[in-house]
């Protein structure tokens, strides 16, 4: 039986995120021959709550699709969804990837495993997050506060940069998103390009600094063979070092 709008919206109001990634997994398998139309129907749901449709839900939902789509066709259903229904026109997708983000503190750190969006503001993910604190050596699945704090520094410089162009609603899409705001040691390794950069915020009337290293790391899809993962990790990190030094 078909889902119709109402009934994804329904499942959207309820908040369960299984419950939706699978009905679109129904969907898609429905749509498979019409792309196009699964796209505006999801895209649809994700212009009402795109927290919920992406941000929570995406990557469950991937695990579905990949059994439906070619390795290709789930990476332009990526590109697609994203660029065309989430983010704005200050946003173009430069790079995206199957991966992980690794971002290191001072005294924690935090992981994200799923697809990584590359734009000219920053780094998106979506998937399954993790943060570990380095004193108590503890994984948690909720942000804290030095997580917060890192959002509102980041919103802050934002704010500078774009002046009128800068849109609270725009940027606090999605949960989990990491800066590239004057990126330095930007260093291309076998696996991984990791870059540094500095976060200004004010906190009790003074300027204060966040520092971190984030570290990008493309990973293989589930039903990728071997040779060409090896071929696009390479083409993948030779042109996100290229766009992290464009900056400087």
């Amino acid at each position: 039986m078909s889902l119709s709008f109402e009934d994804l919206r329904t499942i959207i109001s309820s908040g369960k995120k299984t419950k939706f990634a699978k009905a679109m997994g129904n969907v898609l398998t429905e749509k498979q021959n019409n792309l196009p139309d699964f796209y505006d129907f999801y895209g649809k749901l994700i212009t009402e709550d795109t927290n919920f449709t992406l941000s929570k839900s995406y990557y469950l939902f991937r695990i579905y699709a990949e059994k439906v789509l070619s390795i290709d066709q789930l990476m332009e259903m990526d590109k697609i969804l994203m660029e065309k229904y989430a983010l704005s026109k200050h946003e173009p997708i430069e790079y995206y990837f199957s991966g992980q983000i690794s971002r290191i503190g001072a005294t924690w750190g935090s992981l994200l495993t799923g697809v990584i969006y590359i734009t000219k503001l920053r780094v998106l993910g979506i998937g399954i997050y993790s943060q570990s604190s380095g004193v108590r050596g503890i994984a948690k699945t909720i942000s804290s506060s030095i997580y917060d704090t890192s959002h509102k520094a980041f919103r802050h410089t934002m704010q500078k940069i774009m002046g009128d162009d800068f849109s609270e609603t725009e940027l606090t899409k999605f949960e989990h998103f990491y800066p590239i705001i004057n990126p330095y040691k930007i260093e291309k390794k076998k696996n991984l390009v990791q870059y540094k950069t500095d976060l200004e915020y004010e906190k009790e009337g003074k300027t204060k600094t966040k520092k971190l290293t984030i570290k990008l790391i493309p990973k293989k899809e589930k039903n990728e063979d071997k040779n060409a993962f090896d071929r696009r990790k390479e083409e993948n990190l030779n042109k996100i070092e290229s766009f992290l030094l464009s900056y400087q």
